[in-house]
């Protein structure tokens, strides 16, 4: 057993330092955490450059459920791959919403109602997450399921939107209210004040 720990501790040591291999086993090694060596090679792929479309690796979880393709999108890997966006970690937090929270980076945008529809544990939805840098990315929706899609505190993608300077004339849109009563229309008077 304690021979057992200190190759994996080797293993993610390498690992932590961009040496990689060809060797699946290898990326299977679990610690005493739930990492696989996996996830030590993506969580600093944007220094080594490591990436991997092979999807049992990318599906790799740890103990949160965070998968290796989490990982590597969090330090701006993205994929397109429908099957990988989809994959959830314990808080529902998709590998879409991690490529989306980096889409001001690397300019991943995506129109697919499904993947934009996916939401965390708190409602807040890939939609939201895109809308948040849409003043950077010009990602904006003017579809009005996806606007109207709420997180817990009842702030809808319209209102993320609104924040950054978005304007509509649709009322059903602008009445849309959050859980403190701001309505989008709100947000949109006083950006343009």
């Amino acid at each position: 057993m304690k021979r057992n720990r200190k190759i994996i501790k080797m293993a993610h040591k390498k690992a932590m330092n961009g040496h990689s291999t060809e060797v699946k086993d290898i990326f299977r090694l679990v610690d005493e955490f739930g990492r696989t060596t996996a996830h030590m090679l993506a969580k600093n792929g944007w220094i080594t450059g490591w990436k991997t479309d092979d999807k049992e690796i990318l599906k790799l979880v740890d103990v949160w459920g965070r998968s290796v393709a989490h990982e590597l999108a969090s330090n701006r890997w993205i994929t397109d791959d429908k099957e990988i966006l989809k994959l959830v970690d314990i808080w529902g937090r998709s590998v879409a919403h991690e490529q989306a929270k980096n889409g001001w980076v690397t300019g991943w945008k995506t129109d697919d109602k499904e993947i934009l529809s996916l939401a965390d544990d708190r409602g807040r939805t890939v939609a939201h997450e895109l809308a948040s840098y849409g003043w950077i990315t010009g990602w904006t929706t003017d579809d009005k399921e996806i606007l109207k899609l709420v997180d817990i505190w009842g702030r809808s993608v319209a209102h993320e939107q609104a924040r950054h300077g978005w304007k509509t004339d649709d009322k059903e849109i602008l009445s849309l209210a959050d859980n403190r009563g701001r309505t989008v229309a709100q947000i949109i008077a006083k950006k343009h004040i």
